[in-house]
């Protein structure tokens, strides 16, 4: 093979590699588990419940969310970060109620991202009651949150470790109830 070809063939497959691998996008595809992954510690555990899969490894669903490319998840106050987390709870809650998992799906790991937010935002207060009782509040939502999720895929043992949204309403309407006491 001649330098020239070798160029050629070199230049085609890097071509080829930057049209077929995923870049930069403007979607916003952070997960739960990426997010709690990277972004924050928690006392020795994590979100990632998932081991087996990866939220990018669905097959026959597109986890592509509109709505996170609206808006932006730098909250200023607690108050405008439970707006968002009250709605988005709505949306989950009543899907599942109508049986449509596909539907409450996306909206399931928009709250993910929207929690994380709100937590690095928490994190960034000065240390007091408030702070801690709506840490604690977040976390708990991030662990029920992603505790559905993986309910709904994964291998048969990791959707077993699951539950579903009934199993953790009382304790997901209880948490957002610390943080409506908080944010006022």
């Amino acid at each position: 093979m001649t330098s020239k070809s070798f160029s050629l063939t070199l230049g085609l497959l890097a071509a080829f590699g930057f049209a077929v691998l995923p870049g930069c996008q403007d979607k916003s595809t952070t997960t739960v588990t990426e997010a709690s992954d990277s972004d924050h510690a928690h006392d020795g555990h994590d979100h990632d419940e998932h081991g087996d899969h990866d939220h990018g490894d669905h097959e026959g669903h597109d986890h592509g969310d509109t709505h996170a490319e609206e808006h932006s998840h730098d909250f200023e106050t607690l108050a405008e970060a439970l707006e968002e987390i009250e709605s988005l709870r709505d949306t989950i809650r009543d899907e599942f109620a109508a049986g449509d998992a596909d539907a409450a799906h996306d909206p399931l790991h928009h709250i993910g991202e929207v929690l994380i937010a709100t937590e690095n935002m928490i994190n960034a207060m000065e240390d007091s009651e408030q702070k801690t009782a709506a840490a604690a509040a977040v976390e708990s939502l991030l662990d029920d949150f992603t505790v559905v999720d993986q309910g709904l895929h994964g291998s048969e043992e990791s959707k077993s470790k699951g539950k579903s949204y009934d199993d953790v309403s009382e304790s997901i309407d209880k948490a957002i109830e610390t943080l409506k006491k908080e944010a006022k």
